[in-house]
């Protein structure tokens, strides 16, 4: 998981001819000098827009180049020509020691400025023609996710398996390399301005500790992104559960049949009792379907085998049923209406517990709010006015009001017994609502079995005053609702197999996910994690102490476990120091995390680039110190690059001793190209 620079190509096309630079860059410390307005910057830039990052240096997306590379070029007679055409072709290599070549165009009649060419090898350091080419879109929606976005073959290209984060609740989007790469990189303009100063964030919550988490390859990040695919996971089975569950309760509609021993909500295991399907055959007394089937199959196979009576012969029967379905249907209605209070009850109960949740929702509120006064030093803090109480908001008795006396408990005390009972409602506001769903199940099912009985009544009352010798109406009835309702419980009964089939893995697997989630570590940071963070924190430390810090004894500096930011008793060190200290932490804090790449596995890609570092007018001890230590990547594979105005004699005297490499502008950074 390493990048480096490799080589670079400007190119100009004017009127006055091609005017650009080639540059070579190896691994180690790396000085790129010239005077100011020279075109050091320009390198740098290109640098960055070569791989379509220029957002995390202009939030507006602009070119990041100077006008000699976009409009008009001034050479060293001070003479301006106007540019037709011009590109970047940048070649890195990652760590497997395989090359890219990207070229990016900034201004041409037809070439967009976010396409990228791209050549799958050394274009630059060998002949193109040798290597496959391909072209990729940048800066354009799906450049991070699609096959042929630039972005998404630059983290493929350099090993990065990049997060997904969270956006807002519908929508989950990588880590985008924007948003690591100010960790790598500093431009001049506005970089120096904190550490990740020129990041953009896009609206993703915690971004900059995301970012921080991926180049230390945190283990946080891994487990937390591990938690949410696994909630995820969780409530897709869930979502399985319910629709399957659904389906199923709309077949059972109108037909008598409730579902029993399977809530709506899927269960955290499989019932210990056995799901079943009831029916109610009297008011109180319900039976299993495979119990209602058997004397269905044999009243209908009775019916069949003997001959229709005729109303005559069926009369007496007829006239003992009729009286007992009147009565039983008396009864059914009396329970059907004993339900529907009991329903209208846990309506009233759920509105009533709606209302409470929402008054102690704002008690919370206006708890919090005091809370937050007091820290501001505010020492009268009205919170509980009027008569009403806090837990039920029903009038109080006058003897209990007593608007003087302070409250009993602290406010932090009421804001977690206001929680408590927030949870409490909330469990009563379920099981209400389950109760009622049930109810509301029993209910449709009486009202079902209310309408079997009305149809045997008239069909009982009409053989009674139909011709004697006619066939029986009731006996051609029963026979033609048996096979009918016979035909439907057998198919339902089927399908509750089938459902029983479809549910169990479901909850089963739904068990052994949230087993993997609650096997998760309940630390934010494991182990691995701490020791990256303790190694960080003395590195940024020496140094401080190296560069001169002058605001505070930065023996007292730490790494937050929160964002991963140096703070000094809680605080950003960024507030509490003073200009030229805070550039002394973006130079500690980022060549720190360069270091720590060489001792434990993280995402740093060993490339580092600081674009005129001395800024804040930076005493030379201070800077001698930067470069010093900077000079030690070469014992490490690794690469840094700085561009700097810096005069070279000082340069020279700063590091003599050790192994650099200086790339020195006597002109402008583009100079005419001779003809080819």
């Amino acid at each position: 998981m390493s990048l480096r620079v490799r080589q670079l190509r400007l190119v100009a096309e004017t009127s006055a001819g091609t005017f650009g630079r080639e540059l070579e860059f190896p691994d180690g410390l790396i000085l790129i000098r010239a005077d100011n307005t020279r075109g050091k910057s320009t390198v740098m830039q290109s640098i960055i827009y070569a791989l379509g990052l220029e957002s995390m240096v202009d939030p507006r997306h602009v070119v990041p180049l100077p006008p000699a590379m976009t409009d008009t070029l001034r050479d060293s007679k001070d003479e301006e020509h106007h540019v037709s055409e011009s590109y970047v072709v940048l070649e890195i290599e990652n760590g497997e020691g395989k090359r890219l070549t990207c070229q990016r165009w900034v201004a041409h009649e037809r070439m967009d400025r976010h396409l990228i060419r791209t050549w799958s090898g050394g274009a630059l350091s060998g002949p193109s023609n040798a290597y496959e080419q391909d072209d990729y879109f940048v800066r354009r929606p799906g450049a991070a996710v699609s096959e042929r976005g630039f972005h998404h073959m630059l983290a493929e290209f350099l090993k990065w398996d990049l997060p997904m984060l969270a956006r807002d609740e519908d929508t989950e989007v990588p880590l985008y390399l924007e948003m690591i790469f100010p960790l790598f990189f500093v431009e001049q303009k506005r970089g120096w301005g904190g550490i990740q100063a020129t990041m953009p964030t896009y609206g993703i919550p915690n971004a900059k500790q995301r970012a921080i988490e991926f180049v230390l390859d945190l283990g946080v990040y891994r487990r937390a992104r591990e938690r949410r695919d696994l909630a995820a996971e969780i409530e897709r089975l869930r979502g399985d559960y319910r629709q399957t569950l659904a389906e199923f309760r709309g077949r059972l509609e109108g037909t008598g049949i409730v579902l029993q021993g399977l809530d709506k909500e899927m269960p955290t295991s499989w019932p210990a009792v056995e799901p079943t399907l009831m029916s109610v055959v009297e008011e109180n007394r319900w039976i299993a379907l495979s119990e209602l089937l058997q004397p269905l199959h044999e009243r209908h196979r009775s019916l069949v085998e003997e001959e229709v009576p005729t109303a005559e012969e069926a009369s007496r029967e007829l006239e003992e049923t009729l009286r007992e379905n009147e009565r039983l249907i008396g009864t059914l209605t009396a329970a059907a209406s004993e339900l529907r209070q009991n329903i209208e009850l846990d309506e009233d109960q759920l509105a009533s517990l709606e209302h409470r949740i929402e008054a102690l929702e704002e008690d919370r509120r206006r708890y919090r709010d005091a809370i937050t006064l007091k820290d501001l030093g505010s020492d009268e803090v009205s919170i509980l006015e009027g008569d009403e109480c806090p837990a039920c908001h029903r009038p109080l008795p006058l003897a209990l009001i007593a608007p003087e006396s302070p409250p009993p408990m602290s406010l932090e005390q009421n804001i977690d017994f206001i929680a408590e009972q927030i949870r409490t409602f909330k469990l009563m506001s379920s099981d209400t609502e389950q109760h009622r769903d049930i109810e509301s199940q029993r209910l449709a099912a009486l009202r079902s079995r209310i309408e079997e009985v009305r149809h045997a009544i008239r069909a009982a009352r009409a053989t009674l005053v139909s011709p004697s010798k006619s066939p029986s109406v009731a006996a051609v009835r029963e026979l033609l609702r048996l096979e009918d309702r016979i035909t439907t419980l057998g198919e339902i009964n089927q399908s509750f197999v089938g459902l029983l089939e479809k549910l169990r893995p479901i909850i089963e697997e739904a068990t052994r996910v949230r087993a993997r989630l609650l096997e998760l570590p309940k630390e934010r940071l494991d182990a691995e994690d701490e020791a990256k963070l303790a190694a960080f924190e003395p590195r940024i430390v020496s140094q401080l102490k190296d560069y001169g810090f002058r605001s505070f004894s930065v023996d007292t500096i730490a790494i937050s476990r929160d964002n991963y930011l140096p703070t000094r008793e809680g605080f950003d060190l960024g507030f509490v120091t003073s200009a030229s200290d805070a550039i002394r932490i973006v130079w500690s804090y980022l060549l720190g995390l360069l270091e720590v790449s060489r001792d434990y596995a993280t995402n740093h890609p060993g490339l580092l680039m600081f674009d005129e570092p001395r800024q804040q007018a930076a005493d030379p001890v201070s800077f001698q110190a930067l470069l010093c230590r900077a000079a030690d990547v070469n014992r490490f594979g690794q690469q840094v690059l700085f561009a700097t105005s810096e005069p070279e004699e000082s340069l020279h005297e700063f590091l003599a001793g050790k192994d650099y490499t200086e790339i020195t502008f006597e002109g402008f950074a583009l100079e005419p190209l001779p003809k080819t």
